[in-house]
């Protein structure tokens, strides 16, 4: 079949973008010139989506891929900029869909950098650049400019985290009108917000706040993105899907989230800050973050610089039973940036932690969420009273892909953060993290499930950063699963390690191999726990 060629020409509209890809045939490459397209509001796609570890609700989406296949998006160089907190790509019931060669670009920074002039037991006083971040200060309360709208923290939170490496991050909520936060680890600052007469903020903690370790002269950074409403790229029960040759500059939330997935590639991708901005942070959170795909997942080649999160994490679900009838059960979604995802479909063979390590099989027949996606009644194939209990997890370890991490580059990001049974292969890449290349899973706070059964991280540059004390791998296990043999055969081989003490720190895991690893550090220790049949050389 003829592939039929699209032209995207300057000047497009939102709605037009969305118009255009509804009407576009099976085959049809939509083509882009190289220069820069500019989005706003006008006649945007609006849909409910909801991508997991994210906000769920209304999406506005300028390039909405809706049961597509055999699309192509050639961007030729082009950049395309928001000038609104928009959802660039979302890809839902695709098959074999290539997105290649463009830019993405916000025309206004996710957060701003304050400096912290004095900081005392009454509050805190900052210096913001308002030519560069706009803000504003009435009735109490602090917002800042995204878009034509304001952001403030009397109906949602900001975070404050520190960019120089002292103290922890903090919540901040300012006006009486603050929303109360739930499921929230961080100390949260209640404030009221002020303006002094030479132009600073001055944040009073109001009766029963937390108060703030930070230190005059620290820069912090002023995140006013945190609820991740609109990420970057969201992909949905898509099949065959390539992303190469983009570079994201600014955003907020998440890079590329992908759940319900089959056969997923990354190829050079940059997530990065456009250096002559002078900004400290590209993303605000994952820049890859993957639950419950299946076949391949592959991220080759991709360079990921300055995010606030993690810059991969794959993993799972965790649902905890409530009640048991028959054949079938009531689970619930253990945190809330989760509701609203089903991790089932029919034919899934779920596994049981009950405390004891995994406690059988179940076959769904069918699964239905809530109205308030925070609970999903299933029904198996057989009787679930035979091995099933309220309190127990449920977890599909089958809907988990193989993944291969191929020459990377991911600089000053937290973590690498695998949780898959399927082959697993970190190979050949440069990490410089500010924790550890991670085989983990767990019912704790993220209710993150991951059984690891052949995992191999070798020949990688491991770095860590300045002031950081933690292993350079790390294996783990949270909640019900801790002291079983969790994770099985495991190689850790032939990687350069500069800056760490510690090579691995390992714990409940079964078959390991750590072999002929260099380190710049002497001597670099090993800490194991509850782990069997460890085979170490050289």
């Amino acid at each position: 079949m003829k592939m039929e060629a699209i032209r995207l020409r300057s000047g497009v509209t939102s709605g037009e973008v969305a118009r255009m890809l509804a009407q576009a045939p099976e085959g049809a490459t939509l083509c882009l010139s190289p220069e820069t397209y500019s989005f706003g509001m006008e006649g945007v796609f609006r849909g409910v989506f909801a991508p997991s570890n994210n906000d769920t609700g209304e999406k506005r989406v300028v390039f909405p891929l809706i049961g597509k296949k055999r699309l192509r998006i050639d961007g030729r160089g082009a950049v395309l900029s928001f000038t609104e907190r928009l959802f660039p790509f979302i890809l839902q019931d695709c098959e074999d869909v290539v997105l290649e060669n463009f830019t993405i670009d916000f025309s206004f920074p996710r957060y701003a950098v304050a400096e912290v002039l004095r900081a005392d037991a009454e509050g805190l006083t900052l210096r913001v650049d308002a030519a560069r971040f706009p803000f504003r200060v009435e009735n109490g309360g602090l917002a800042f400019q995204a878009g034509s709208e304001w952001r403030t923290t009397a109906k949602k939170k900001f975070f404050l985290a520190p960019l120089n490496g002292r103290g922890g991050f903090r919540y901040l909520a300012a006006g009486e009108t603050a929303d109360p936060l739930y499921n929230l680890a961080a100390p949260l600052l209640r404030t009221d917000a002020s303006r002094t007469e030479d132009g600073a903020i001055c944040l009073r903690y109001r009766e029963g706040s937390s108060k703030a370790d930070y230190e005059a002269g620290q820069r912090i950074l002023v995140s006013h993105d945190e609820n991740r409403e609109n990420d970057l790229f969201f992909l949905e029960r898509c099949r065959n899907v390539t992303i190469r040759n983009v570079r994201i500059l600014r955003g907020a939330g998440m890079g590329m989230i992908g759940q319900l997935c089959h056969d997923l590639t990354f190829e050079n991708i940059a997530i990065e800050t456009e250096p002559t901005r002078d900004e400290p942070i590209s993303i605000t959170a994952d820049a890859f973050h993957f639950l419950h795909c299946i076949g391949k997942l592959e991220i080759r080649g991709c360079t990921v610089r300055d995010t606030l999160d993690d810059a991969v994490n794959i993993h799972g679900i965790y649902t905890q039973v409530e009640r048991v009838n028959g054949s079938g059960a009531v689970v619930r979604l253990g945190h809330q940036e989760q509701y609203g995802f089903n991790p089932y479909l029919p034919g899934d063979r779920v596994s049981i932690l009950n405390g004891q390590g995994e406690g059988g099989r179940l076959t769904v027949r069918a699964a239905e969420r809530s109205e308030d996606g925070k609970s999903i009644a299933l029904t198996f194939e057989e009787d679930a009273r035979e091995k099933l209990k309220p309190g127990d997890y449920l977890d599909n370890p089958d809907r988990m892909p193989e993944i291969l991490l191929e020459n990377n580059r991911f600089l000053n990001c937290p973590r690498v953060l695998l949780g898959s049974p399927r082959r697993t292969v970190v190979r050949g890449n440069e990490l410089r993290l500010h924790g550890a290349v991670t085989v983990t899973g767990g019912v704790d706070y993220w209710f993150e499930s991951g059984m690891a059964r052949d995992v191999r991280i070798e020949n990688n540059d491991l770095h860590t950063l300045p002031g950081r004390s933690h292993p350079s791998v790390r294996i783990e296990t949270k909640g019900e699963n801790r002291c079983h043999l969790f994770h099985q055969n495991i190689a850790i081989e032939h990687n350069r390690l500069f800056g760490f003490s510690d090579l691995l720190n390992a714990e409940a895991a079964e078959n390991l191999r750590i072999a002929h690893n260099t380190s710049d550090a002497a001597p670099c220790e090993l800490h194991l726990r509850g782990c069997r049949n460890v085979c170490i050389v050289d």
